[in-house]
Order: C-alpha cells, then sequence, then structure tokens
C-alpha cells in the first residue's frame, strides 16, 4: 500500500531496519521513481537475496549491519522461522506462550549465531550525509525501540516512524511493551498515528508521526482517520485467505464431532 503511494511523491529517503527477504513492491516503486532506499539486514543469506533485488539500482542501497544503540559487533541469533531472528535471544517459555494451534510456527529456537556489525542511525544519517528520513520502517523482532533510541536527537530528523509492538507475551527477552513505546515516542516529540495487529493478535504495527513536521492537530486526525481505515481494509484483504482457511479447519472439527456423537 505505503509502495503505491510512493508513485506520488517527490524523490524520498526511506529506511527499512530489518529488510529480510525485502518488500519487492517497496523496491521497485524506489528504483522506478527515483526513491533512495536504505535496506538493513544482518542474517548474510537474505543480504545476497537482497542485493540480487537491488542490482542495477542507483537509489537502492543493502546494508548488511544490525541497528540498535551500542556499536561494534554483536551476536545475531538466526531462529528456525529467520524471519524471527534477533540480536536478542528468544523468552525462556516462547514455546509455551507463543505456540498456537492456528499459527503456521509450530516452534520457536536459535539455531545459529553469527556475528555482526552493529551501527547507530545517527551515526548511519551522518555518514551519508542524510539530512531527514521520510519514513524509518523498523520489524527488528524485539529490538525496533532500541533502533529508534540509536537516532538521538537525529530523531528530530524523521518524519514517520513504523515499529512493531508486542502486546502479548514477550516473544523475545528484555522485550518492549505499548506503554514503553508510546511513552518514548511521546518524549522524543511522535504521536501515533494509525496501528494494526498481526500474529493472532499479539503484535501491533504502529506508525508515528513527527509533530514537528506534522503540526496541525485537526490536519493529524483527519489523516489519522483516513489512514486508519484504509490500512484496516487492506489488512483485513491480506488476512483473508488465513482467516477462510482457520474457519474452514473450525467447521471440519465441528463436522467430525457430529458425526462421532451420531455414530
Amino acid at each position: 500500500m505505503f509502495a503505491f503511494e510512493l508513485r506520488f511523491k517527490r524523490p524520498q529517503t526511506i529506511v527499512q531496519v530489518g529488510a529480510h527477504s525485502g518488500n519487492d513492491a517497496l523496491i521497485a516503486a524506489c528504483r522506478e521513481h527515483g526513491h533512495r532506499l536504505y535496506m538493513f539486514e544482518p542474517n548474510p543469506r537474505r543480504v545476497a537475496e537482497l542485493r540480487q533485488k537491488a542490482a542495477g539500482s542507483s537509489t537502492v542501497f543493502v546494508i548488511p549491519q544490525a541497528v540498535s544503540v551500542a556499536e561494534g559487533r554483536a551476536k545475531f541469533h538466526i531462529a528456525n522461522h529467520d524471519d524471527c531472528s534477533s540480536l536478542r535471544s528468544f523468552a525462556e517459555d516462547v514455546n509455551q506462550t507463543w505456540v498456537h494451534e492456528w499459527h503456521p510456527y509450530k516452534s520457536f529456537e536459535m539455531v545459529e549465531e553469527v556475528e555482526v556489525d552493529v551501527v547507530r542511525l545517527d551515526a548511519f544519517m551522518k555518514s551519508r550525509e542524510i539530512a531527514a528520513i521520510d519514513f524509518l520502517l523498523v520489524d527488528a523482532q524485539g529490538e525496533d525501540l532500541r533502533v529508534v533510541e540509536s537516532l538521538g536527537e537525529r530523531a528530530r530528523d524523521v518524519k514517520k516512524i513504523q515499529m512493531e509492538i508486542n502486546i502479548h507475551a514477550p516473544l523475545y527477552q528484555e522485550s518492549f511493551g505499548m506503554n514503553d513505546a508510546l511513552s518514548q515516542m511521546s518524549a522524543l516529540g511522535f504521536d501515533l498515528h494509525a496501528s494494526w495487529k498481526q500474529s493472532l493478535n499479539r503484535e501491533v504495527n504502529a506508525v508515528f508521526r513527527n509533530r514537528r513536521f506534522y503540526p496541525n492537530a485537526v490536519l493529524n486526525k483527519l489523516s489519522a482517520f483516513t489512514e486508519q481505515h484504509s490500512v484496516s481494509a487492506y489488512q483485513g484483504w491480506q488476512k483473508l485467505p488465513r482467516v477462510l482457511a482457520v474457519t474452514r479447519m473450525m467447521l471440519g472439527r465441528k463436522l467430525m464431532g457430529r458425526k462421532s456423537q451420531a455414530a
């Protein structure tokens, strides 16, 4: 949805932390319309995939590093489902609190460790001479708020930030929750703009907007209302196949139970 909007906007600067295998629509939009996209991904296997997708583009960049508050080297934990890989370890009781019969992931384990470079975003912005970031997309698996912290004073130069927030039992050690995110983002000058749930309503993707760039409260409310309903409709459409599949499974169980009782 965001990628579609880019065709109508002036050149943007977008930073994606935790790009994983990349958003093909976003990469294509940036390639075609001249937006600058910096994709951070520390998993070496995914880095190779991202570089193939970015090949030939002068505005799409792959950064094979992790992002957090402390620069240097760190252990990056590769999960059995590698979109869950993180600088954090899984919570000790994750397989009791997160495994669910309707969720496709039946276990959460870290299966490998790799040493990776870790950079702060304020240092990265300085090194690339980035004056402002139009949209910071963070999916750093438990590290999202620390990624934002790494902006330091440069948080004032970021217009919008999207992050993933846990609202269930912790998936990772040293996790943060919604109250932590709301408090810290407000202190940085950001207001919650739109949000939508995922992972069986255990996580929230939240978009925050910088009051420095969006000072009009009335326009902000109108924009938030419009975007919230648009995103909700889009996410509902995206989830529809999964919802229908689960519904069929539940109906099938009920029918089998009735047949068993009748027999």
